[in-house]
């Protein structure tokens, strides 16, 4: 998940993981689906900020950005990533090389 507000990013981490999360979706495995879900400031943080669906189950996400590996049978989450974990391509990178090894196997 990202964000924008006016057309410019109001959130600093989306903005620094945007080249690590591009670089790696270019890369990943074809099995690998990306639903993008932007949202203004306000969104997140005022209305509805705590009660918006993507802070309770089953997503509980706490931050942005976050990546998920959804789990669209069991419809839970497997993996995630938050800031700090988007910021560095080898992580991300590696995560999707261990996805395809697990589908494949």
């Amino acid at each position: 998940m990202y964000s924008k507000e006016d057309g410019t990013r109001w959130c600093p981490d989306c903005e620094e993981s945007d080249p690590i999360l591009q670089e790696a979706t270019e890369h990943a495995p074809a099995a690998v689906q990306f639903i993008e879900v932007e949202l203004t400031r306000d969104e997140w943080k005022v209305d509805p900020g705590a009660e918006h669906f993507l802070r309770k189950e089953p997503y509980n996400v706490t931050g942005i950005p976050t990546m998920m590996l959804w789990n669209p049978t069991e419809k839970k989450c497997e993996k995630r990533f938050n800031e700090a974990d988007l910021v560095q391509l080898e992580n991300v990178s590696e995560f999707f090389r261990r996805f395809a090894t697990d589908r494949d196997a």
